[in-house]
């Protein structure tokens, strides 16, 4: 799949030509949008142990829509589970590799938390700036009265 992938798609890296293929596939969008969620409210104090079941195994399709239950609660209807196969099948053999599907689980889930944190960063900085405009303009307006008395005192 990534191989045909590149060739379709000269001049994008392979992680571009991976991430147009979620954003025009909704099956495919859909669930990274579930393993995304699932990522992101990781915790590996807590479920360290469930990570077990992916590491260093090559999973056939039901085995791997069995464990993201089991590990992450995710529930995929077999049009999803086809999809994630395909999209984590890097050798064509019908099955996702364990420690490929982690280091993409845990890569989604370190940039949406970027991507959150800086969505909420900015809306702090606009209500910031907001809260601050209004301070100036409440300040010229004092001085504006405090200049319209003090050139009335001189008339």
């Amino acid at each position: 799949m990534a191989a045909e992938a590149k060739s379709e798609m000269p001049g994008m890296t392979h992680r571009q030509v991976l991430d147009k293929k979620v954003q025009e596939d909704p099956v495919l969008s859909g669930a990274m949008a579930k393993l995304t969620d699932a990522a992101v409210h990781y915790d590996r104090n807590r479920d360290s142990i469930i990570m077990k079941a992916f590491e260093g195994s090559s999973m056939e399709p039901h085995v791997f829509k069995m464990q993201l239950a089991r590990a992450f609660q995710i529930r995929l209807n077999e049009k999803e589970i086809s999809a994630l196969v395909l999209f984590f099948d890097k050798d064509g053999d019908g099955t996702v590799d364990g420690a490929e599907f982690l280091l993409e689980f845990f890569r989604r889930g370190f940039q949406e938390q970027a991507r959150r944190k800086k969505v909420i960063r900015d809306r702090e900085n606009r209500k910031k700036k907001k809260e601050a405009d209004a301070k100036a303009k409440a300040e010229a307006k004092e001085a504006e009265k405090a200049f319209s008395a003090a050139a009335q005192d001189f008339t």
